[in-house]
Formats: C-alpha cells, sequence, structure tokens
C-alpha cells in the first residue's frame, strides 16, 4: 500500500478543517492506510492540488481539480455521515492500493 496525501479544507483552514481531520484520521486507522494529512483553506486548494491524492472539504467548492474531490459536510452535521464514511474509506483504500 502506498501512502495517500489528502488534502482537508475549509473557509479559513482552522475550525471545520480541524474536525474533519480528526475524523479522516479515524476512517484510516479503522481501514489500515498510512494517510499525510494537510490542512488549508478553500482558496488554497488550486495551489495544493498537485500534490496531494485526494480532496476533502467542508465548504463548496467550484474550481476544477485533476485529483478526486469529495464533500465532507456531513462529518459536521452528522447528516449521512455514515454514508459519507464508506465512499471515502473506498476511495482512500482505492489510491493506497493504486
Amino acid at each position: 500500500m502506498k501512502r495517500v496525501k489528502v488534502l482537508v479544507a475549509c473557509g479559513s483552514g482552522i475550525a471545520t478543517s480541524s474536525i474533519a481531520v480528526y475524523k479522516v484520521e479515524t476512517l484510516c486507522k479503522e481501514i489500515g492506510v498510512d494517510a499525510q494529512i494537510i490542512k488549508t483553506t478553500i482558496k488554497e486548494i488550486p495551489e495544493k492540488s498537485d500534490s496531494v491524492d485526494l480532496i476533502l472539504t467542508t465548504s463548496r467548492y467550484q474550481g476544477q481539480s485533476s485529483k478526486p474531490v469529495e464533500s465532507v459536510v456531513s462529518f459536521l452535521t452528522g447528516i449521512r455521515e455514515d454514508e459519507t464514511k464508506e465512499k471515502i474509506k473506498q476511495i482512500l483504500l482505492d489510491l493506497a492500493n493504486a
């Protein structure tokens, strides 16, 4: 398995991304994926996206990226959180095994 680089972005790069980082770390431990997680702001996604494998956002991102971009708003609201966790787990496993 390769190490997966994950960019977690929110509006300020501080508050909600910290919650999402914790949840992603927990998911990675559950499935045995080694991940490097980087917090940032939504505005910084374009300049940082080339160096990561996956982009997760806690707010709407309307930009373009050649990397997978997934919303993890449910990590904050709890609505459909289990569905989001399963989707992110599968993406992480796919990337780690690529």
